[in-house]
């Protein structure tokens, strides 16, 4: 197997000497153009002359002065504040029935009953608005964190 490797090698080896034109190869030169440094200038910048016509600064000051007389005599407005708007507010607060779930993970279902689908499952402390109670102990409810409206067993419900 050795003598194999080796000889392939071998084989490969000569076959790239022959195609690279073998004992006739000629190297090409390539023309190399070497460029000197060229000098370096540094320039001195050199600050320009203002020249203020008199005309000018005759002309800028009145209005400098036009605009410090505005200034000063400007006197702001007060800003006029609607009038605040009487509104009832009626306390519906006190008309809402918060309870918090008590059970550790409560089904809400679309419906009063256990035939009914379950919407989502509600963990322990989840507030709820109670809307209705039927007779049968189903609670009607809106999840604040959600906004969903579904039923579950009045029993699972403590007062907040």
């Amino acid at each position: 197997m050795t003598r194999f490797i080796v000889l392939t090698f071998g084989f490969l080896g000569w076959g790239y000497y022959e195609m690279s034109g073998g004992a006739d190869f000629v190297p090409e030169v390539a023309e190399v153009e070497i460029v000197e440094p060229a000098e370096v200038v540094v320039a001195q910048a050199v600050e320009p002359e203002v020249v203020v016509e008199p005309e000018a600064e005759i002309v800028a000051r009145a209005e400098t002065e036009t605009l410090m007389t505005l200034a000063a005599s400007y006197e702001p407005q007060p800003a006029a504040e609607p009038e605040p708007e009487i509104v009832e507010v009626v306390s519906e607060v006190a008309l809402q029935d918060m309870r918090t779930v008590s059970g550790a993970r409560v089904n809400m279902r679309s419906g009063p009953g256990t035939d009914y689908s379950v919407l989502d499952t509600l963990p322990l402390g989840t507030e709820a608005e109670v809307l209705e109670v039927n007779a049968d102990g189903w609670a009607r409810v809106l999840i604040f964190q959600t906004g969903q409206e579904g039923w579950m067993a009045e029993r699972l419900l403590s007062d907040s």
